[in-house]
């Protein structure tokens, strides 16, 4: 039945949060609708006193029953009162326990759903507790870590890092990250720590098991890296006529001066100026066109990624001489702007020789169609809030609009015989290098290709 302010003593008592005292229940207004439900137990008096929980709800009524009609005495008033505290207490404690309950089952529910492992250690790193959905997937067994501390079961590198970690989450309060590695190098496996301070002196690591992503990860790396190094074969085939007319002036001049000093020697009297001459012009020839081979070895190498301080000027630089004859047979104009003063980034030279090349030789390119007058290359550095740019400005028709950002994902391309790869490899490595490149056209003509990286931290 709902409670209200006529409803009975009880009803009327909950509705009211205050003692309700009926003493004749067949003369008092708020028994009306109710007399005839008591009438058969002789009860003719009802005094009923609210049942309120520690922060002053109603959580029932406490009532006692008369045979005679009269008011409760004294003595009668104080123990209900009592009574109706302890049912409160009871109540209270009853609604407690079962929302405990309640939250265990949820709290056991979804550790039944997480896969990470759950480790409760000391402040001194002595085992406590744990959790894992399939005890017989951890490392060890129970069994072989419960009581132990950190150093006794784990490597000493991994041991000093959970270490240093559970001391920072117990000073700080703030969570933790580590990474980690355990197994030989076939079954080697990766992890990952999220470490917190668990109450006042123990720790919760929190395991998971990122093998399978670290792995993806070195694949995709491993893919990247072959693309990579394709593109810059392809990138150098472009170049193979201008390459091989770069060799050959060296050797031309090699062959011409080493025949000159053929002739020096044969004639009497023996000139030996000139003889010196044509050996040095030689030597100078041979260390030029070394100096070609050993750009195309470089470019055309496929070792791991190697990260050091390097200076975008001298990429840039290297660059343009790598491609130097490419330009002059297409009769391209070049300027540079570079930033005297560079730092430097930590990145791979070759990966960045590979994304500038790409960029002058996509800018050639759009500027095929343009009279040679007109064929402008721009080349600038500089650096801005703790980056290091580079920009590759041309003078060709420029990218619509709406392709802008398009550009860079792989098989689009504008060229006519284009596979759409060279611009979406050169991303993946400016942000493997932790850069960004972007594209803009030109207010007047072309299209401008900018890259940015972090500068190196001393």
């Amino acid at each position: 039945m709902a409670i209200g302010p006529r409803a009975g003593s009880c009803g009327t008592a909950m509705y009211l949060a205050k003692p309700v005292i009926v003493a004749d229940i067949f003369e008092d207004p708020l028994w009306e609708d109710y007399r005839e439900t008591v009438r058969p137990f002789g009860f003719h008096a009802c005094w009923s006193v609210p049942i309120l929980s520690s922060q002053r709800t109603v959580l029932g009524s406490f009532a006692v029953y008369a045979n005679e009609p009269r008011p409760p005495h004294r003595e009668e008033l104080h123990l209900m009162n009592i009574a109706a505290h302890l049912a409160g207490i009871a109540i209270e404690q009853r609604h407690a326990l079962q929302a405990l309950h309640q939250s265990e089952e949820r709290n056991r529910a979804m550790l039944r759903a997480i896969p990470d492992w759950m480790f409760v250690t000391s402040a001194d790193g002595t085992f406590l507790d744990y959790h894992a959905r399939d005890p017989e997937k951890l490392l060890a067994p129970p069994s072989a870590f419960m009581g132990k501390k950190i150093p006794e079961i784990l490597p000493p590198h991994v041991a000093e890092a959970l270490t240093r970690a559970s001391a920072r989450a117990l000073e700080s309060d703030q969570p933790e990250h580590i990474e980690y590695t355990l197994g030989a190098d076939e079954q080697q496996g990766f992890y990952e720590a999220t470490v917190v301070r668990c109450g006042s002196d123990k720790v919760l690591s929190i395991v998971r098991d990122i093998t399978d992503r670290k792995q993806s990860e070195l694949e995709a790396n491993a893919q990247r890296r072959e693309l990579a190094h394709l593109s810059r074969v392809a990138m150098l085939g472009e170049l193979s006529g201008a390459l091989a007319h770069e060799l050959s002036q060296p050797l031309a001049a090699i062959l011409s001066n080493a025949q000159a000093a053929q002739r020096f020697l044969n004639r009497s009297p023996l000139d030996l100026t000139e003889v010196h001459a044509a050996l040095e012009d030689i030597v100078n020839n041979d260390k030029r066109a070394g100096a070609v081979i050993d750009r195309l070895r470089a470019l055309l190498k496929k070792d791991a990624s190697v990260l050091q301080p390097v200076n975008l000027n001298e990429v840039t630089r290297e660059v343009l001489d790598l491609a130097h004859s490419d330009l002059l047979s297409r009769r391209m104009a070049v300027t540079t702007r570079l930033e005297p003063l560079m730092p430097r980034v930590l990145g791979d030279r070759i990966q960045l020789q590979q994304v500038i090349l790409n960029l002058v030789l996509n800018a050639c390119d759009a500027m095929a169609g343009v009279m040679p007058p007109d064929r402008h290359l721009t080349m600038a550095t500089n650096v801005f809030n703790g980056f290091v740019q580079v920009s590759v400005s041309d003078r060709g028709t420029g990218i619509p609009a709406n392709q802008l950002d398009a550009v860079f994902q792989p098989f689009v391309t504008f060229k006519e015989r284009g596979l759409g790869l060279g611009l979406a490899i050169s991303r993946s490595i400016v942000i493997a290098h932790g850069g960004r490149i972007i594209a803009e056209n030109n207010p007047d003509s072309g299209a401008t290709f900018r890259c940015s990286f972090p500068v190196a931290s001393d």
